[in-house]
Order: C-alpha cells, then structure tokens, then sequence
C-alpha cells in the first residue's frame, strides 16, 4: 500500500511538473496582463484626485494633462471637433516627418527683435502632434499660458522663428524676453527667471488644441533647459486620459530615487539637442526578441514626449509583432489602423483578455516594463492596436514614444547626462 500510495504521488508530481512546463511556456500569466476590456477605453470623466504632485524644497511640480482627455481646459466653451484615433495618428506622422526630414536654409540672423508688450495665446503650428502640457505664468501682470511639453522638439542652432524649410514651407516670427514663472498649485515651490527669451511666431495658422506655445524641454541653445540651466526634471504622463500627471523641476527626494534605474545619454564630440540612448533588446512575454546586444545598440535611439508611439526599425518591428501576435492568436484579428498600426484585434467578444507584457531593455542593466495601456492604442473594443510601429523613411533609428512611457516616471537627469526610469504615481 506504501508503495502504491508512492507510486500515485510520484504520478501526480509528475503531472504538476509537465503542466508547470507548458504552462511557463505558453501561458505564464507572470507575464502578461489581465485586463477588462471595458477598461481600456479612454474615460470620459476626469479624475484628478488620483494623482498627487511631487513635493519638497528646491523643486516645483506642475500638474500636466492629455489635450485629448476629459481633464483638458483647452477650447472649454468652444465647439471644436475631438481628434479620432486615425486623425491624432496621422498628426504624429506628419509631425515625426517634419522632425526628421526638413532641413534649414536660412542662417540665424545676426539681431534679436523686441516688443514692449504681446498678448497671448500666441499661435503656433498646426502641424503640433504634441499631446501633454501645462499651464506656466508669463510677464507682469502675470498671464496663464498653455505650453505643450516637448522632449524631441527638433530645434538647431539656426533660428527656429524666421526659417525656410526644405519643402518650401517656414515660420517667422521675432524674438522677445519676458519673466516666466513655474509655480506650484500650493505656491509651495516655484521658480521665476527674469529676462526670458521668448520666440514669437507671428504668421503661423495656429494649433487647434489651443494651446499658446510649445515648452521646449531638449538640449537645444533656446529650450527653457538650457535658458533656465535646470540640471534636473521629471514628469509622468497619465495613464489614463482620465487622470492627470506631473512634471517637476528639481531633483528627487532620496526616498524615492533607490527605485529610479538610469541608463546613459549617449555623449558625442557634438552634442545632440535630443536625449539619446542605447536599447539592447525588447522582450515579450518574458521572452527576448532573437537579436543580439550589439544589433540593437547599432540603431540611434531617442526618446520623445511629443510622439505619440514608438517607432523602430523594420526587422525589430516584424520580430516584435510576430512574438506578439502568437500570444494574442486566439483573439479575432481586426482591419488596421491609418495604414500605420497593422496589428490590431476585435476584442467585442470578451469581457476580459489576457495581453503579453512588452519589456525594453537599455544600456546598464534598465528594463522598462510596458503597462498595458503602453502596450496597445485603442480605437475601440472591436479595434485595439498594438502601439508599436515603422518609418520607413528613416529605418534605421527608434524613437520612444509617450505611449510606451505613460505610468512610468521618466527623469531626466541633464548634468549627470543619464536617463532614469521610475515607478510613477499617475496612473
């Protein structure tokens, strides 16, 4: 009976272990998302208790909203038609199209020009795709201002409000300076710099989201972090549309910053006015993607708050979404979105799915964990994409979007050239 009784047990742990197996292979939910379906739909209703600004001497934190979600002051009163999907994705690529393929033709000239007095919102381009800002005080007496947040604004040492572009198409506009202010909701913590130099576009058809201006927030000579020598920032951009997130000028408290990872900022003889960083691989489901370090380090890489969606070259993109789509099989394949997102699935059926989780991985041992909703841009139940893609004219670069960074927050630490990845408290 000893021996039978033996025997049975040997049986049935051999049976856990054969399932473990299969189980760890094909369907370890330790890495995936279990998600409502329901839930990844954008909100309607804005929700801004859920998140908490960061605190603390010698920083200011300001409260960034999504100029698509129900959280959004911009045009409040005004009847302007919501942005679809298609139509937000299509200002991403004509934006990522612009960044990466116009080219300057006039040389910055040798003179600032200078008003006593201008009344904003100001216009700016109707091409912006950006999608977060923030509302700064400008001048005396002190006006409100929205600025659209911008890590990848592509600005260079020529003047970038009286050029001509390669397409035939430009800006003009002048130069002005001004105090600007950064203050917190509490009055708490704020900064304030006295003169400011403002670039004015004054023949431009404007952005329909309503914003006045755009923060420039890269390496460039005439970004507010090169003007206002800010060393240290950081934000978190909401996940959902329904909530609000942060962005914070000043560094992190040392409770906080043992769960901040930092990768390098590539350092070149010239250096870029972007954030540049090394990607050495993309995991999904626990699984790397079949290439090795070196081929992904041998691609340029930035990361870009005014994109919308991350773009990688071609081989890395089909490997992503073939280790995607064998996950997501069982579930019925749906007709893509703008010729851009062609991995999207027709979810109506189910009130809950199971979603592979999307890891990418960067120089220095940094993993970068996609939230669901950094994984995938939804359209609707019958239509949710991955939010991933191509593009094509520039193959061999990868540009991380703010989908991917949604949830998470990012610091950028300037003078210690590094980039960190946190937990983020938006989401």
């Amino acid at each position: 009976m000893w021996i039978l009784s033996k025997a049975f047990l040997l049986f049935i742990c051999l049976l856990c272990s054969s399932n473990n197996g299969a189980y760890a292979d094909d369907n370890d939910l330790s890495h995936s998302h279990i998600v409502s379906v329901s839930s990844l739909l954008p909100p309607n209703v804005c929700n801004r208790t859920r998140t908490a600004l960061p605190q603390g001497p010698d920083k200011a934190s300001l409260e960034v909203v999504s100029k698509y979600g129900p959280c959004s002051r911009l045009n409040q009163g005004i009847s302007t038609h919501a942005p679809s999907l298609e139509e937000i994705l299509r200002q991403d690529q004509q934006r990522l199209h612009l960044k990466n393929s116009r080219r300057l033709r006039k040389p910055f000239p040798e003179f600032l020009k200078r008003t006593e007095a201008f009344t904003f919102p100001a216009k700016i381009n109707d091409t912006v795709a950006d999608e977060y800002y923030i509302v700064v005080a400008i001048g005396e007496p002190k006006q409100y201002v929205s600025l659209l947040l911008d890590t990848g604004n592509c600005n260079s040492k020529e003047c970038p409000f009286n050029i001509q572009y390669a397409d035939g198409s430009g800006s003009g506009g002048f130069w002005a300076t001004d105090r600007i202010t950064i203050q917190e909701a509490n009055s708490n913590g704020y900064f304030t710099r006295y003169p400011f130099l403002l670039g004015c576009i004054n023949n431009s058809s404007g952005d329909k989201s309503g914003a006045s201006g755009i923060m420039g927030l890269d390496r460039s000579p005439v970004s507010i972090i090169t003007r206002t020598n800010t060393s240290y920032f950081s934000y978190c951009l909401p996940s959902p549309y329904g909530s609000t997130g942060y962005i914070t000028f000043g560094k992190t408290d040392t409770v906080n910053s043992k769960f901040i990872k930092y990768t390098p900022i590539v350092t070149t003889s010239e250096q870029s006015e972007f954030y540049d960083i090394i990607l050495t691989g993309i995991s999904v489901g626990g699984k790397k993607l079949p290439f090795n370090t070196s081929y992904f380090t041998k691609f340029g890489a930035i990361i870009d708050s005014g994109n919308i969606i991350t773009r990688l070259p071609p081989p890395i993109y089909a490997a992503l979404r073939s280790a995607f789509h064998k996950r997501m099989k069982k579930y019925k394949k749906a007709k893509g979105l703008e010729d851009l997102l062609d991995t999207c699935y027709d979810l109506s059926a189910y009130e809950t799915v199971v979603v592979p989780k999307i890891a990418i991985h960067f120089l220095g041992g940094v993993d970068l964990e996609l939230d669901v909703r950094g994984t995938l841009v939804v359209a609707s139940v019958s239509q949710v994409c991955l939010g991933f893609a191509t593009y094509p004219p520039d193959p061999n670069s990868i540009t991380l979007g703010n989908v991917q960074q949604r949830g998470h927050e990012v610091h950028y630490d300037v003078a210690g050239r590094r980039l960190g990845f946190g937990p983020g408290n938006c989401s």
